[in-house]
């Protein structure tokens, strides 16, 4: 009896009949046997024959069909695989599975995170639980199976963030801090008015950043560009509120205030001092004054009378009052005194009037005014032709035998003014601007030696960049003493000194204003010469000068603190004037002059810092040109018109002023 096919590890079992009604059994095991020949015994038949143990169709059979599919970067597990057939329970086995997926063997559950997407063929076998004593464990044949992987849709969950600090007036080391994220905190040294600090992959979510300033510069504002974030400037911070996938940038504008606001008051009191110092008294009308007192031999007194050929005083019309705090003057019928004023001249017309009328007050700011008009001119001079004939009678001299008096007379009072519009291109600066002065004065001839007097000048300046969006305006006054002293005949010493203050308005960006008060001083003297050649007049000069303004400290509307800045300048002038006197029928004295004038502005200053690199003031040599005219009526009446050129020798810089003087004795 053959049998084949039958597993290893089959129990066989034979039975044999012995034909005597008897039987026998044989059991075997047999192991992979796949053909068996069993012969019958001499006298025996073979009744039966069994195989007992498993077959083919006991064999265990993966039974699960499909795999599910997954996405990358995206948590996978499986159904647990199946079996039958065989002896439960079964194991499994996989090749083939997608990076990132493991078998649990015991469990038949497939499970991990995708890494790659694509279409995986995984092998699958099963291993039953038939005992090694009987031909186990029994193994599937493979199946294979098929799992897809996509490729995941990204969802974003951070976004971009950058902190930008934007600095005007100059540069700085800004610190920023931000809570909640890293890459948002640090330094930033803005270079050309910016700088910034950016980072991505910031999770979304709400974060507080806030910046500290460098000394001297003030936050303006704090803005975000999207629709959520927000920014405060009293708590120098921003509140940023990032979105899944949002780009959001906050910005901080800082101001360089104290340096903006020092450079801009130091470059304009460096041209105010400039100015104040070239324009004080008239030194040639000072010299005119002596000249003209030495050639006529008068005599002066304090009683402000002259000296008649016959050596009789005869008092003029009105008389004068020194006081501690005031200078008066009375005159007979409507003169007055006032306290803190200096009055000349009476309130309404009338004999003894003066046609020019000046007031000054030194409760509060100095100030000034003067009026006139060419009919009170012409009746002055006419009063005053009177009063000499009358005086003259007195004294034996007739009418018609009155010389014209050629001296100068003790007692003075004058008035100029200058207005002068100015352009400095240097270093693109862009200053453009004007200033005006007034000055009034009076004075007293001693003798044909020695002139002395007291004056006081008021200022308006106001000067503005364009480029460096800057503008000042300021005003301010001052008064002083001054004398001029013959050495010799033709040459004569001249010094001036004065002290006074001013009131500013400062715009250091052109977006807010702020007021400063400077105190101020200066002392300067000239030593001149005048020579007569016939009508023309020589007359050389040199200068030397000092002038010292320092502001007063304070805290600006940003709420930086602002020190005081002192600007000084010395300064020596030289140059010479040449004139030429002509005479016209109807007594007018006409007197064209030009002159020309090296100006070297050599002291320094306390403060340098300039913030923005450009200089404060027109330092160095350069020149000067003025042409002027002067006329004189027979009564001594004086009118002077003059212009003048500044900036010869230096680039891109010039200022064109005029000045207009009105003189008239008041005897």
């Amino acid at each position: 009896m053959d049998y084949a096919g039958l597993e290893p590890s089959c129990n066989l079992t034979a039975t044999f009949d012995l034909g005597d009604g008897g039987t026998t059994t044989l059991t075997a095991t047999l192991s992979y046997i796949y053909f068996i020949n069993i012969a019958n015994p001499d006298g025996y038949t073979v009744s039966d024959v069994r195989v007992t143990g498993p077959s083919y169709s006991d064999v265990p059979t993966v039974t699960t069909a499909t795999l599910p599919g997954g996405t990358s970067g995206t948590n996978y597990t499986a159904p647990a695989l199946s079996a039958s057939g065989g002896t439960a329970p079964y194991t499994f086995a996989a090749t083939g599975l997608p990076a990132g997926l493991s078998l649990n063997a015991s469990t038949g559950i497939i499970s991990g995170t995708p890494t790659k997407a694509g279409t995986f063929a995984v092998d699958i076998t099963a291993t039953d639980s038939t005992p090694a004593g009987i031909g186990g464990p029994l193994v599937s044949t493979t199946k294979t199976l098929t799992i897809v992987v996509n490729t995941q849709t990204k969802t974003v969950s951070t976004g971009h963030v950058t902190l930008r600090v934007a600095s005007t007036g100059g540069d700085g080391t800004f610190r920023l801090t931000t809570t909640g994220t890293s890459g948002l905190s640090g330094n930033v040294a803005t270079s050309g008015g910016s700088g910034q600090l950016s980072a991505s992959g910031v999770p979304a979510g709400t974060y507080g950043a806030t910046i500290s300033l460098p000394d001297g510069f003030a936050l303006t504002a704090v803005t975000c560009d999207d629709t959520n974030s927000s920014g405060s400037i009293s708590g120098n911070s921003a509140t940023i509120r990032l979105a899944v996938g949002e780009t959001v940038t906050c910005t901080f504008s800082a101001v360089n205030a104290r340096g903006k606001a020092v450079a801009a008051i130091h470059r304009f009191m460096n041209y105010r001092n400039d100015q104040l110092l070239n324009n004080g008294p008239d030194r040639k009308r000072q010299i005119d004054r002596l000249m003209q007192a030495g050639s006529s031999g008068q005599s002066t007194s304090v009683g402000y009378g002259y000296s008649s050929p016959t050596e009789q005083n005869v008092d003029v019309p009105f008389s004068k009052q020194f006081g501690v705090s005031q200078l008066g003057m009375s005159m007979p019928g409507s003169g007055s005194r006032r306290s803190g004023q200096l009055l000349l001249g009476s309130e309404q017309s009338g004999e003894g009037s003066s046609p020019v009328r000046l007031s000054g007050s030194n409760d509060g700011p100095m100030q000034f005014s003067f009026g006139t008009s060419l009919s009170d001119v012409l009746q002055h001079a006419e009063r005053n032709d009177a009063n000499k004939l009358a005086s003259m009678s007195a004294l034996g001299f007739s009418p018609g035998s009155l010389p014209r008096s050629s001296s100068s007379p003790a007692f003075d009072v004058w008035v100029q003014g200058r207005y002068a519009d100015f352009s400095d291109e240097r270093d693109q600066a862009d200053l453009d601007g004007h200033i005006g002065l007034l000055s009034v004065g009076a004075d007293y001839l001693v003798s044909d030696s020695l002139l002395i007097g007291a004056w006081g000048q008021f200022d308006d300046m106001k000067q503005r960049s364009a480029s460096l969006q800057t503008e000042i305006t300021g005003s301010g006054w001052l008064a002083g003493p001054y004398a001029t002293v013959r050495l010799s005949q033709h040459l004569f010493l001249q010094g001036r000194a004065a002290w006074g203050r001013s009131n500013n308005d400062v715009s250091p960006f052109l977006t807010y204003t702020d007021e400063f008060e400077t105190t101020r001083w200066l002392a300067a003297t000239t030593l001149a010469g005048q020579w007569q050649f016939g009508p023309l007049q020589f007359s050389p000069s040199a200068s030397m000068g000092y002038i010292e303004d320092k502001s007063e400290a304070y805290v600006d509307s940003l709420g930086v603190s602002i020190p005081s800045v002192k600007a000084n300048l010395g300064q020596l002038t030289a140059g010479p004037e040449i004139s030429y006197k002509i005479d016209i029928p109807n007594g007018v004295m006409l007197r064209p002059q030009i002159g020309i004038e090296a100006i070297w502005n050599f002291a320094t200053n306390d403060i340098i810092e300039v913030a923005d690199g450009s200089p404060a003031g027109p330092p160095g040599l350069r020149g000067k040109v003025n042409i002027g005219l002067q006329a004189v009526t027979p009564g001594g009446i004086s009118i002077e018109i003059s212009g003048n050129y500044d900036g010869l020798g230096v680039e891109d810089f010039d200022a064109v002023s005029g000045t207009a003087m009105f003189r008239v004795p008041l005897n």
